[in-house]
């Protein structure tokens, strides 16, 4: 398998944190894609979670994230495979910082 894409965004927390919580998984959107996908979080430069490769149907895996005096927080997506008549959105859904 290659990869088909990647993408990330950055939050600046400046360390004002304490816990980052939801869960993760394919979009219901992009259930059949044969396209399995990944989340990466990384903070302060420090992996913190792999996601492991998820597919379309997969039940959402919960995230629950120390974020105590984390400045800024990397979160990488990528999407794996070589059925290009077929797209993997990823989520990221019921997140909240404490």
């Amino acid at each position: 398998m290659s990869n088909k894409g990647l993408g990330s965004i950055e939050y600046n927390l400046n360390g004002k944190y304490k816990k980052l919580t939801g869960y993760v998984g394919i979009d219901d959107h992009s259930k059949d894609s044969a396209n399995p996908g990944t989340v990466k979080f990384i903070a302060d430069g420090k992996e913190v979670y792999y996601s492991s490769e998820m597919l379309g149907g997969d039940l959402p895996k919960e995230i629950n994230l120390d974020m105590s005096g984390v400045l800024k927080l990397r979160i990488e997506f990528t999407i794996i495979g070589e059925d290009y008549k077929s797209s993997t959105m990823i989520d990221i859904v019921e997140a909240k910082l404490f």
